[in-house]
């Protein structure tokens, strides 16, 4: 007796049959009555089925697909351009690892669909793609963006961007802002870039500005002149490790934003207030020849500002007191800035446990707002040196103190060899 040996088949095999998009070749090597049970089979209880009820209704583009090379062809360049739009959205990449993989895809389907149509799938225009290829084939391990410095001579060297990094990381200017730390370098000759350039290699390394956020667009306040024509007093409030409240009672000259004088309590107090405001007047305007006007000190409506004690010295020297928002439409606002420099760029950073270590801390951090900590208000001078005759709109003060307006590109890449192209 004989046996025959059945046939077993693929289950792609039988899918195909019943969706009517078995090639040719196959259908002459099976049997009919295999078609016939292929056809006629209910794959509801086949895991999957809903996929391939999908694929049923797509049975004519499927067979179109299948009986035309060139369309198949696209679709598997359609599919390969899908799947790096997926990869690099749920990829942690950098930039550059970005453009390589855009480049290398594009590269692989541009003989099977049109450049233009793989470039638009991407949303990029035919010079990036170019640029971005020139990159890519000229990659330098001596550059620290992987560009070939010779061909991009305009980068910053490795010496200047490690320059850039030990500066940012420098305990020194903890607390300090980019611009500020930016302005610190151009003025002592560290280094000399632009702005943006410093902004944009700070990120590059991690060290990213403090973006402030804004809800609404805030309205110019009160702006002197020159320096002493408003002062702004001030006390906040800082909590001490030891949860004690602190108050920091502060003058700040509104025209150079230095702080004039300072003190701190476990008390609001008038008679604290009234020696800070004669402690500022007899420091830089009763010796002062130069100031011949009024000034015009501005406070909220604070008891330790506002009192038969401060009001009796007040009107027998030249200072005119003004409430905000009550003889003047605006807030109290500059001050309320220098309060926030000082506790979220100084004091927050570090651990104050009792109020002498914060009178110990304040002595240490004023006069380095006052005298070394650039400001970008005032295009990168010091408080000080406003205050003592420099004009932050004058270039020429500007350029007096090494502070150089020069757009001279560094040449420290231009004697280095790349390694790659020599």
């Amino acid at each position: 007796m004989s046996f025959t040996v059945r046939q077993k088949y693929y289950t792609s095999i039988k899918l195909a049959c019943k969706l009517n998009i078995l090639p040719y070749d196959y259908l002459k090597l099976i049997p009919k009555s295999s078609l016939y049970r292929f056809k006629n089979t209910d794959f509801s209880s086949y895991f999957g089925y809903e996929l391939a009820a999908k694929l049923e209704s797509n049975e004519a583009v499927l067979k179109e697909l299948l009986d035309c090379k060139s369309a198949l062809i696209i679709a598997n360049a359609v599919i390969k351009i899908k799947n790096t739009i997926i990869y690099i959205k749920e990829s942690p990449l950098s930039q550059f690892q970005k453009m390589k993989c855009i480049i290398s895809a594009i590269n692989k389907v541009k003989d099977s669909v049109p450049l233009e149509y793989a470039l638009s799938l991407f949303n990029i225009s035919k010079s990036t793609f170019y640029s971005w290829s020139f990159q890519i084939n000229h990659i330098c391990f001596d550059s620290f963006t992987d560009k070939c410095i010779k061909r991009f001579p305009n980068q910053l060297s490795l010496n200047s961007i490690n320059k850039i990094k030990s500066l940012c990381s420098d305990k020194t200017f903890k607390g300090w802002p980019i611009v500020s730390i930016y302005y610190y370098a151009k003025r002592n000759n560290t280094l000399n870039i632009s702005l943006h350039s410093w902004y944009k290699y700070s990120k590059l390394l991690g060290f990213s500005k403090r973006v402030i956020k804004c809800l609404k667009k805030s309205k110019t306040g009160t702006r002197a002149a020159y320096p002493y024509q408003f002062w702004h007093a001030d006390v906040t409030i800082f909590k001490t490790l030891d949860n004690v409240k602190a108050y920091i009672y502060l003058i700040v000259d509104n025209f150079s934003r230095a702080i004039l004088s300072w003190d701190v309590s476990l008390s609001l107090s008038a008679s604290i207030r009234l020696n800070s405001i004669k402690d500022a007047y007899s420091r830089f305007i009763l010796n002062s020849n130069e100031t011949k006007h009024d000034v015009h000190l501005i406070v909220d409506g604070g008891s330790e500002n506002n009192n038969s004690v401060v009001d009796e010295y007040i009107s027998s020297v030249p200072i005119k007191k003004l409430i905000a928002q009550k003889d003047i439409v605006f807030s109290n606002s500059l001050v309320e800035s220098v309060n926030k420099i000082i506790k979220y760029r100084s004091l927050f950073l570090n651990d104050i446990p009792n109020i002498h270590a914060l009178k110990k801390h304040l002595d240490e951090f004023i006069p380095v707002y006052n005298n070394i900590r650039p400001h970008v208000s005032l295009n990168g001078l010091t408080p000080n040196e406003v205050l003592t005759g420099l004009n932050p709109k004058n270039i020429n003060h500007l350029k007096s103190v090494n502070i150089k307006s020069d757009n001279k590109i560094l040449n420290e890449n231009s004697p280095v060899s790349c390694t790659v192209c020599s």
